[in-house]
């Protein structure tokens, strides 16, 4: 007797426990479907993985947890399985708030069935309700705060420990909405004996008795039903409940007030399940009473064929019964209010008309749970896709300033980037307004190991810094007009030596009907500090076809018509002489650099002065390649004084805009399967220095239709498209300083 005694206890005790969903394999798979088919995992997983810095891939275990590593995707599902978890078996149970009656307000809607809990949609958003349950607050708030402070984490460790709390919460979220694709937990039943994992009593005629026993056993079809999945049409523009974030409508958007039972999928999740499907305990109950725990008024048998099946009037089926015998059987169908299910009940082989034995001879069998599945897997993974898109939402775009041309410019090579500019606009979908909230720009780039404007630039570090400035005063971020933020970064300024450079501007408010904690998030992987060179190559001159210096005798016999050993300009002889060249202006907006438009204006107290074979650099960031960035230079230029060679009259010299084409410079690290591969853009060589963007102020050629290439020059490694390997680009000025333009 003792024996039998505890036998029964042990059994009762793992029922207790298995308050369970989806079993684990079965949620596994809802999971893993739900997150590769949303939008930041799915089509868009390269930017998404770029935001979060995870570039090594989805499967690279970032995560430690209890010191065991774990990539993205085991985070989020040790999050679907650990919320499960107990402290002991009759107290904090989590799996106990996994139920919610869509027909009851949402405070009492919860479990009241041999075991209580809350409202799987309150529990969801409730963090100091489950603070003291194990795993503590996984709720919508808590994991806000994780996103956020990765999006905001000035180191990488800071930024992986956040991560991995923030897809483990949503894992969380995630069982939560599935759950409510289960008919027993939007229907106040407790389904105890469907846990029992040694099949003694979870199963019932040789069919499992919930859903949820059924799928684990057939998971190639719960594959095959969550590859299609249903999405809502849920409105996330009202709030269901007092203090409820929108998200809750996934769940329960008070469509179904149990007379208009209805497949909509306007409706939340468990208004679905709950109006159209039934669990073992609540079959067609709508004849209990109101307060019967498991009263519910639909699905009832007035919406099914049961007359005819009933009065022999429709066709058995003949199925392979559980013990491989064939056998005919007599199957209800659910034609009306609401979804039709062919499937939905069996008819026991002792049904009379007494509707006293007729209620215990109606059964849910696997056929019946098969048609359940088909019909609840899709939704179940397409709500929680929705939940994920919903979490991931809030966008930013982010763009040059239309009239600046690019974000920073270093004027000087010894300096740093002191300021930045940028254009920002919400284009979160459904007009969702940002609004009351606080904004951040955050600049992410690598550290070049030595200077990487070289055809063999060493590999830059691995480790990624950050830089995180605030915006004081900027509390929304505009839909239609976008809003310019400047950055003084003089405190914190970003050097000309950094690669993979990103920018991300995260706000943290209002977002639609989200309130306080909404994030949203805007990426753009810019160029890396891309140098453009002002050469001047005028104690050259390119004469028949090759360059050689200016006070070569043939060259000089050539220009000096009248054999007085200097140049007349006045006697209209070709110009040689070098030349200084001073910047006036640059610009970068397509339009001419001039005084009245310039991005930069060089100091007219301290004139930058380019001499014969010297060069001007300046950096700037721009967008990624291949977008071009158009630039133009106003220099003054003037005959040098201490040239070799004499010159008599006013000498033609160039004092012209040049406009130019700048390609984003490219020097990444790009983790390659199981390694990092450097790639970047081509380098030329010019008289023994490398260079990106150049161009080459120079002397008339002589004669006129000569061409001159530069020793060296040209020379590329190529990537992909990103490489442009040509000769310099000639324009001539008659009589007057000649200037070239070349990327290499």
């Amino acid at each position: 007797m003792k024996k039998k005694i505890i036998y029964l206890l042990i059994l009762f005790t793992i029922f207790w426990l298995q308050l369970l969903p989806w079993g684990s394999a079965t949620h596994q798979t809802l999971v893993d479907q739900s997150v590769f088919k949303s939008v930041p995992f799915g089509s868009e997983i390269g930017t998404w993985l770029k935001i979060f810095n995870l570039d090594k891939g989805l499967f690279y275990k970032y995560f430690q947890q209890d010191n065991v590593p774990y990539d993205l995707m085991q985070m989020i599902n040790n999050g679907v399985v650990s919320e499960d978890n107990w402290v002991s078996m009759f107290s904090m149970r989590r799996s106990d708030n996994h139920f919610h009656n869509p027909l009851k307000y949402f405070y009492e809607a919860g479990l009241n069935d041999i075991a209580t809990g809350a409202s799987l949609a309150v529990w969801a958003q409730d963090g100091p309700a489950q603070e003291p349950y194990p795993e503590k607050n996984q709720s919508w708030e808590k994991i806000r705060e994780f996103y956020y402070n990765s999006l905001i984490a000035s180191n990488d460790s800071d930024k992986i420990v956040n991560l991995g709390k923030l897809f483990k919460g949503i894992g969380h979220q995630i069982h939560l909405v599935q759950d409510a694709a289960v008919p027993d937990h939007v229907r106040n039943d407790t389904h105890l004996l469907n846990g029992d994992p040694f099949g003694f009593v979870n199963k019932s005629a040789g069919s499992f008795r919930c859903i949820e026993g059924w799928t684990d056993w057939n998971i190639n079809l719960v594959y095959a039903f969550s590859d299609n999945p249903i999405f809502p049409q849920t409105h996330f523009s009202h709030i269901p409940y007092t203090k409820a974030i929108p998200i809750s409508n996934l769940v329960d958007s008070n469509y179904y007030d149990g007379t208009n039972p209805t497949a909509s999928m306007e409706q939340g999740l468990a208004e679905y399940t709950n109006a159209n499907f039934i669990s073992e305990d609540t079959i067609c109950t709508n004849n209990l009473s109101p307060a019967h725990k498991h009263y519910f008024p639909f699905p009832k048998l007035s919406g099914t064929d049961f007359a005819m099946v009933a009065n022999g009037e429709k066709a058995p089926e003949c199925i392979t019964a559980f013990d491989n015998k064939q056998d005919y059987v007599r199957y209800i169908k659910k034609e009306r209010d609401g979804a039709t299910i062919e499937h939905f009940l069996k008819l026991g082989y002792f049904s009379t008309t007494n509707p006293l034995i007729l209620e215990r001879s109606l059964f849910i069998d696997d056929l019946c749970h098969k048609d359940y599945a088909s019909m609840l897997i899709p939704r179940a993974v397409g709500f929680s896709t929705a939940l994920i898109n919903y979490f991931y939402r809030g966008q930013i775009e982010i763009s040059l300033p239309a009239n600046d041309g690019i974000y920073a410019l270093c004027a000087d090579s010894s300096e740093l980037f002191k300021n930045m500019s940028l254009m920002v606009k919400n284009i979160t979908p459904d007009n969702e307004e940002m609004t009351n909230g606080q904004v951040s720009l955050i600049l992410s780039y690598r550290l070049g190991a030595g200077t990487p404007f070289v055809p063999n630039p060493p590999f830059p570090e691995v480790e990624r810094h950050y830089k995180v400035y605030g915006f004081s005063g900027v509390t929304a971020i505009p839909r239609d007009t976008p809003l310019r933020l400047d950055i003084d970064m003089s405190l914190n300024p970003l050097p000309v030596n950094a690669v993979d450079v990103t920018l991300m501007v995260v706000f943290k408010g209002d977002l639609g009907d989200e309130l306080t904690n909404a994030v949203a998030v805007g990426f753009k992987d810019i160029s890396e500090p891309t140098p453009i060179d002002l050469f001047n190559n005028t104690d050259l001159v390119c004469f028949n076809d090759s360059y050689v210096n200016y006070t070569d005798p043939a060259l000089l016999q050539q220009v000096d018509a009248n054999h007085n050993g200097r140049i007349d300009c006045d006697q209209m002889e070709i110009n040689i002489i070098p030349t200084k060249i001073t910047p006036l202006y640059l610009s970068f907006n397509g339009i001419p650099a001039s005084a009245t438009n310039y991005y930069y204006k060089f100091s007219e107290t301290d004139p930058v002065m380019i001499l014969p074979n010297q060069t001007r650099r300046f950096y700037f960031l721009g967008d990624d390649n291949p977008a071009l960035t158009s630039y133009s230079v106003k220099v003054k230029a003037e005959n040098d004084p201490d040239s070799s060679i004499p010159w008599a009259g006013v000498c033609p010299v160039f004092f012209d805009n040049y406009p130019g084409d700048a390609y984003s410079y490219y020097n990444k690290l790009i983790w390659d399967t199981n390694h990092y591969s450097h790639v970047k853009a081509g380098i030329g060589i010019l008289r023994g220095n490398y260079y990106f963007n150049i161009l080459i102020y120079e002397n008339a050629s002589i004669p006129e239709n000569s061409d001159c290439s530069f020793s060296g020059s040209g020379s590329t490694q190529e990537v992909g498209s990103l490489a442009d390997n040509h000769a310099p680009n000639k324009t001539y000025s008659p009589n007057a300083t000649e200037i070239k333009k070349s990327k290499y």
